[in-house]
């Protein structure tokens, strides 16, 4: 057959004039617009394109079809990209998440990636001045326990020290301020008497061996007044002559209203009366006293 002839058939479409001219020969069973590729991509067939379709509508996965269709890839080439960018990713530093809340192991792992110290004692937690550090020690433990971050420690102790010293401060204040509310009702209340009971007070706690830090801690219990009360009572009781200001009666550490009472009482008692009425030095002196007591200025 002539080149002509060949030709004539190839343009024609004829099978039989393409395999004369070398583009298919004896026993070959397609053409060139038909040969399909068929790639080991785990049981996916990538067809030729096919500007009729999307171009993986060859996928036999249906649930594959549906997920690169859902992603938007427009072409294999957008897929590469995509691909590339998942490389980038699972390549940088990575962070095992544990299995639930009860994965200790696991959330021990995202504590040290966190930056955990690897013990308590890495913590340099700040120790508020003259304390002994034995609350630091005891915080450090459980803080690497729930996995903090040396910052997050050392950030949360010093916070809780600000507070701490905060509420002391103001507990020392509502101390002082409730003591000499305490100071200036006790002084209404004894009247003249005051300085007398505070030496009272004064001799029990030197009887009892009660120093400063064990009056402070009475006071501290009972409350400024309510402890000058008691220490008073109990020297008092003592009954110590030295304080005893005249022979007919002993006025020493008298309240106000014990005065008070005390003048009703001897008005009352008609012998003494008769003794005051008289001219009598001590009857006349007690009577002073106990005015300066009952009506102090």
């Amino acid at each position: 057959m002539s080149d002509g002839a060949n030709g004539s058939a190839m343009l024609a479409g004829n099978p039989a004039g393409d395999a004369a001219a070398g583009n298919g020969g004896a026993g070959s069973p397609t053409s060139n617009n038909q040969i399909t590729a068929v790639a080991d991509t785990g049981g996916v067939t990538n067809p030729a394109p096919n500007a009729a379709g999307n171009w993986y509508d060859g996928f036999q996965d249906n649930e594959l079809k549906g997920y690169v269709q859902n992603k938007g890839w427009k072409d294999p080439a957008d897929l590469a990209v995509g691909y590339k960018n998942l490389e980038k990713l699972l390549g940088a530093e990575k962070m095992p998440m544990p299995k639930g809340a009860d994965d200790a192991e696991g959330w021990n792992r995202v504590y040290d990636a966190l930056g955990r110290p690897k013990s308590a004692e890495d913590y340099k937690l700040p120790v508020p001045q003259g304390d002994d550090g034995a609350f630091a020690k005891v915080a450090a433990g459980k803080f690497h326990e729930l996995g903090l971050t040396a910052k997050q420690a050392e950030g949360l102790a010093a916070w809780y020290n600000e507070q701490g010293a905060g509420r002391m401060t103001q507990m020392q204040q509502e101390l002082a301020a409730k003591a000499e509310s305490d100071m200036q009702s006790l002084k209404q209340e004894w009247g003249g008497a005051f300085d007398e009971n505070v030496e009272y007070g004064r001799r029990a706690a030197r009887e009892y061996g009660l120093n400063a830090e064990k009056l402070s801690a009475l006071e501290n219990a009972l409350g400024t007044g309510e402890m000058l009360k008691l220490m008073a009572t109990i020297g008092r009781a003592q009954g110590e002559s030295e304080f005893v200001t005249s022979s007919t009666g002993n006025t020493f550490g008298m309240t106000p209203s014990a005065a008070q009472q005390r003048i009703s009482a001897l008005r009352a008692d008609k012998t003494w009366t008769a003794k005051y009425i008289s001219g009598d030095a001590d009857a006349r002196s007690e009577m002073q006293r106990l005015m300066n007591l009952a009506y102090p200025e």
